[in-house]
């Protein structure tokens, strides 16, 4: 185990999670200990540690500003929380914020707390990785050259790529919560034909490539081939489609 912060105004309490370290094979110059959340953030400022625990309650600041305070700045370090008495409330408003694990005073041995740390490193670690490949999931789905839309299944449209925004005119998602069934979007012509891929999707099929005729914002007809996959989410159906702006063809019945 690496570097360890500790912000605690109760000195008794102090020592007794100081002394259980003692046993973790943690050098002494990598615990670190603060007394209020000022001087705590500063040192987090200044340093990464393996793990954060802090008293909720300080001299500086209470409940769940203190860890709002915290995760403001640092978001990649796993956070265990001490607190007087258990409720089962805030725990879970903790943990939302991004909290590994809360203790009640007095009732954890050295045992219990090399357990709960080991726990909180290893999920932390294992929620960053998640982070991460979400974030390069997230761009390469933003820099795609094709469009990429999700809709639900009244075609309602809930996420899409840069490139979906251009072939819309849409810019900084503000397609988002129209539906590509309006007639400010998709020509009169076409509506009945999106409408049944719509159906298919919600059947579990995947259709295309079709061409249909979009409205842009300006008003503009753009000529498209569309692909859609039925795709389920927290068991909701859901259509992901692909869209090519077509140049120099005639759209297709």
């Amino acid at each position: 185990m690496g570097a360890i912060l500790i912000i605690q105004k109760d000195k008794e309490e102090l020592e007794k999670v100081r002394g259980m370290m003692e046993g973790f094979n943690v050098n002494s110059s990598d615990l670190v200990v603060c007394s209020s959340l000022e001087k705590g953030l500063s040192r987090i400022r200044a340093t990464d540690f393996d793990i954060i625990i802090t008293e909720i309650d300080l001299k500086d600041s209470k409940g769940k500003d203190t860890i709002g305070k915290i995760v403001e700045i640092e978001k990649r370090s796993p956070i265990v929380v001490l607190t007087e008495k258990e409720n089962e409330g805030m725990a879970m408003e903790l943990i939302g914020l991004g909290v590994q694990d809360c203790l009640i005073k007095w009732e954890f041995d050295k045992k219990f707390l090399a357990k709960c740390l080991k726990f909180a490193i290893t999920r932390k670690k294992a929620e960053e990785k998640i982070r991460v490949s979400q974030e390069k999931l997230k761009m390469l789905f933003d820099s795609a050259p094709l469009g990429f839309f999700l809709t639900d299944m009244k075609g309602t449209f809930i996420d899409g790529n840069k490139a979906a925004e251009r072939i819309l005119g849409y810019y900084n998602k503000g397609f988002l919560g129209k539906s590509y069934l309006d007639v400010d979007i998709i020509s009169p012509e076409d509506r009945e034909k999106a409408i049944q891929l719509l159906v298919r999707n919600s059947i579990g099929m995947s259709t295309g490539p079709d061409k249909l005729v979009f409205k842009r914002k300006s008003g503009e007809d753009i000529k498209v081939e569309l692909f859609t996959n039925s795709i389920q989410i927290n068991n909701e159906v859901y259509a992901f489609g692909i869209a090519r702006e077509i140049h120099g063809m005639d759209v297709a019945s």
